[in-house]
């Protein structure tokens, strides 16, 4: 079920405690000459589709939020079309979502990211932390996760390279199952390798070291049919940390 589809009417008497809620969030940020804007904001988008469906075919009712299309990120902020918003904003917003979520009497509630910044993900892993903490019930089921903690795990298996990243082969193979108009498969050759952000440093010009906007290897062009069994990979491991979390 999608939230904003349903009617007040219909949402008190079909959701309820034992409902689960899947809250999707995206970035307006580069992904290269070759991806969209809304790269990390459609794959997710298509990844929680895919949850509800095969929730619901279990029995679980699930209830998918509008996503956040708007994220922090620092690597790629100097690029042009990139929107990046504070870590704190997306905090408070990230708390006031939740405590609203839970304020409907919802009790199992998975946060899931396309973008997987490590500011951006400790923002919502603290608004999550500090509403867990503060349930007196002590019965809250709470996951934060982005998709690409389970997406990395393919590196150096099925042809995808060991440094694979950012706009690379894992998402141009994602984004062409999906949306295959919005790659722009013709800029996909001419992409350079990245060079290696030095260690420990904090860079007030990052852009430099990703001259075309791909972190590590650029994407192999003959991946591009691999973007179905890629999702596919994520979203049975995501079922399963699910299900664990329900029976649990």
């Amino acid at each position: 079920m999608k939230w904003y589809e349903m009617t007040t009417e219909e949402f008190g008497r079909l959701v309820d405690e034992k409902t689960l809620v899947v809250v999707p969030f995206g970035i307006l940020e580069e992904h290269g000459p070759h991806l969209p804007l809304g790269t990390d904001t459609i794959q997710v988008l298509h990844l929680v589709d895919m949850v509800e469906e095969e929730l619901e075919k279990k029995g679980i009712k699930t209830v998918v939020a509008p996503p956040v299309h708007y994220g922090q990120s620092n690597s790629t902020r100097a690029f042009p079309g990139t929107i990046s918003i504070k870590a704190e904003t997306l905090y408070m917003l990230t708390k006031d979502i939740l405590l609203e979520i839970v304020r409907q009497g919802m009790k199992n509630i998975v946060l899931i990211s396309g973008h997987a910044g490590s500011q951006h993900m400790k923002a919502i892993e603290r608004a999550a932390n500090e509403i867990v903490e503060a349930d007196a019930s002590e019965d809250l089921k709470m996951m934060v996760l982005s998709d690409y903690h389970i997406a990395y795990q393919l590196l150096g298996k099925m042809g995808i390279p060991e440094d694979d990243g950012h706009a690379g082969t894992i998402e141009t193979a994602r984004v062409f199952e999906v949306r295959e108009d919005l790659v722009r498969k013709e800029k996909i050759k001419d992409i350079k390798a990245s060079k290696p952000f030095p260690k420990f440093r904090i860079l007030k010009h990052p852009e430099k070291y990703i001259p075309d906007g791909v972190i590590g290897e650029p994407p192999l062009p003959n991946s591009l049919g691999m973007g179905k069994e890629i999702n596919s990979y994520i979203l049975n491991k995501l079922l399963q940390l699910i299900f664990q979390m329900l029976e649990q």
